[in-house]
């Protein structure tokens, strides 16, 4: 069910979510400690914003084991930046081990990326996909249900008319309210998986929700506020003070003035 990290804050390298602490994300890959299944070989990514270059990220992915890619240590030692999503997968069932399907996802100038699952995703994908605006429509590579999300996003975004943190937060809203309501209509009863997350480079909303039968708890999610700097990840990339759990059914919501703000939906 894949684990992430979520970064922005002063300019650090990459290494020091990935590789260097105890518990990175290379770490978790073959030793997750809040999940029943410790291994997220499936494939990884890591996106990241170099302003002063583009507004648009850069992104680095691959179907590898992010235990076994010297390319990622290599690259994550001397890349810098002040905003980076890293995405390990542990790919859900029926959704193959692609590159298109590793996370995060890009449209312009936002990044997405997803730890969890919609239940019964081929059943509601049709539908889901002829609620999506062309724009989106045409922005979805693969074949996973986050990256489906993404574009329901991005259509509730345009539609807020901006795309400030207060927007971004009511698209993340409205994202989640929609596939419950999908759901329903459906008549899916097993719980859904919805830890979410979305940046401009600049803020960034994320959620820690559980949707449909809701006989599940949402999947783990902590925040660490040090200074200037917020990370947000499933699992605390190091046994330090400073870390805090996310409530179930609430959202993170960090400005670009790295004010955060949690949120009950």
């Amino acid at each position: 069910m894949c684990r992430f990290a979520a970064y922005l804050g002063p300019e650090i390298t990459l290494d020091e979510l990935i590789t260097r602490p105890s518990h990175s994300l290379i770490h978790q890959s073959f030793k997750s400690e809040e999940r029943e299944e410790p291994l997220n070989g499936d494939g990884f990514g890591v996106a990241w914003y170099a302003h002063g270059v583009s507004t648009e990220p850069g992104r680095y992915r691959s179907v590898s084991p992010a235990w076994n890619s010297q390319n990622l240590q290599h690259i994550a030692r001397v890349t810098r930046t002040t905003c980076t999503f890293a995405h390990i997968r542990a790919a859900s069932p029926g959704l193959g081990v692609t590159e298109t399907n590793c996370h995060p996802f890009l449209m312009g100038h936002l990044a997405f990326m997803h730890n969890g699952y919609i239940p019964q995703f081929a059943m509601v994908r049709r539908a889901l996909l002829q609620r999506l605006s062309d724009q989106s429509f045409h922005k979805i590579y693969g074949t996973t249900d986050s990256e489906h999300m993404f574009g329901v996003f991005a259509d509730h975004l345009r539609n807020e008319g901006s795309s400030g943190i207060v927007e971004m937060a009511a698209a993340l809203r409205r994202t989640l309210e929609d596939v419950d309501k999908l759901l329903a209509e459906f008549g899916v009863n097993e719980a859904s998986q919805l830890n979410l997350a979305v940046t401009d480079g600049h803020r960034m909303v994320v959620s820690r929700f559980s949707g449909g039968s809701r006989d599940e708890p949402p999947n783990s999610l902590h925040v660490r506020m040090v200074d200037v700097s917020v990370l947000i990840a499933s699992e605390a990339l190091i046994v330090e003070p400073g870390w805090r759990d996310v409530p179930e059914d609430h959202l993170v919501i960090v400005d670009s003035d790295r004010s955060v703000h949690i949120e009950a939906l």
